[in-house]
């Protein structure tokens, strides 16, 4: 199945993915089964207080982050997942639970 994904990063999406310890661990990625869904997420928290929160991104920059093979982990949001490296899955999974 094709999948749309964006990025979130509470100081601003315009920072190096390096920041914070290398490779997107600042960042947190989100997966959609659909552009329209991932659009209107994006439209509806891009902006914080003063600087661009969100913004659309590639599968390729999730990879670059969160390794080849992560995982996907869904939401309470049908079809909208979060995309993490395999090793942190069941802790996300459980602070889901926990939110």
């Amino acid at each position: 199945m094709r999948m749309y994904y964006a990025e979130y990063y509470e100081y601003g999406v315009n920072i190096s993915y390096e920041s914070f310890g290398g490779r997107g661990n600042a960042f947190t990625f989100y997966a959609f089964d659909s552009k329209k869904k991932r659009d209107e997420w994006v439209c509806d928290n891009e902006m914080g207080e003063c600087w661009n929160k969100v913004a659309a991104t590639t599968r390729r920059i999730v990879e670059h982050c969160c390794g080849k093979d992560f995982a996907m982990v869904e939401t309470r949001n049908k079809g909208v997942y979060i995309c993490c490296n395999k090793k942190e899955e069941n802790y996300v999974a459980l602070e889901l639970l926990e939110g």
